[in-house]
């Protein structure tokens, strides 16, 4: 089984996948159908999450078979490396009738930090894995914290040390594996997206609409500014503090653009 282009885009929640997947998407890399765009877009979202319910929904099957709840945000999070014989069916019946029905797709899905391990031995199993590119987007985990805070999702300290376990098992499954894999900042994508959408482009091996770009990535997009009245709910241990800006250097020395 050959295909011309397979992207999975990843990253923590709140750190801009769905920026990244919407650009691809705008450039007919195919990440999904409208029927299948579920949450559609919200106001934290306008322009839509572009995430492909179809294979959100096995992530969520992936961690409920660990006893796992994502929107728990409980950062005791098991190591997630089998699906049952069930789900793994599912999986391949989906990638499979992606890969017949479209030449240059994709998916995104925060949880596929955590269940990539599975996936990739799926795309093993299928014979798409060497025509497999990973586009990694990071944010700076401060301003994951806080957004993640501003939706009342979790406290400020349980959003860092989430940041960081995405990003753990992420990185240790890309390692293991010897995907091709581009890390883009979501700051560099916000601020610069013409140079950064360029960068992100050349790696896939496809040509960037610029006009495409400029309409649809905002230059304000990076709005993590601290609201003053919400400095109280930002509190984080020294210990947190310093594990988070060592994890921090690691991946971000790994961002060229």
């Amino acid at each position: 089984m050959g295909v011309a282009m397979l992207v999975i885009v990843i990253g923590m929640h709140r750190s801009g996948t769905s920026a990244l997947a919407g650009l691809l998407h705008k450039h007919n890399i195919i990440m999904g159908e409208d029927a299948n765009f579920i949450p559609k877009p919200l106001p934290e979202n306008p322009k839509g999450f572009y995430e492909n319910y179809l294979f959100r929904e096995i992530n969520d099957k992936i961690a409920g078979q660990y006893g796992y709840k994502i929107k728990s945000w409980d950062i005791n999070i098991p190591h997630m490396r089998k699906a049952n014989i069930i789900t793994r069916y599912r999986m391949k019946k989906l990638l499979k009738k992606y890969n017949k029905k479209y030449k240059k797709w994709g998916w995104k899905d925060p949880r596929t930090c955590l269940t990539l391990d599975i996936w990739l031995r799926e795309l093993k199993n299928v014979n798409l894995i060497d025509s497999c590119k990973i586009l990694y987007i990071v944010r700076d985990p401060y301003a994951v914290a806080k957004s993640m805070v501003l939706r009342k999702n979790t406290t400020y300290e349980n959003a860092l040390k989430l940041w960081k376990i995405y990003n753990e098992r992420a990185l240790e499954t890309i390692n293991k594996y010897k995907i091709d894999t581009l890390y883009v900042s979501y700051e560099h994508l916000c601020n610069e997206p013409i140079k950064t959408a360029n960068f992100i482009f050349k790696f896939i091996g496809e040509h960037v609409n610029e006009n495409i770009v400029n309409d649809f990535i905002d230059k304000g997009l990076d709005n993590s500014k601290t609201p003053t009245n919400m400095d109280r709910y930002y509190i984080v241990s020294d210990e947190t503090n310093k594990e988070i800006k060592k994890f921090k250097q690691i991946i971000y020395d790994k961002i060229l653009a």
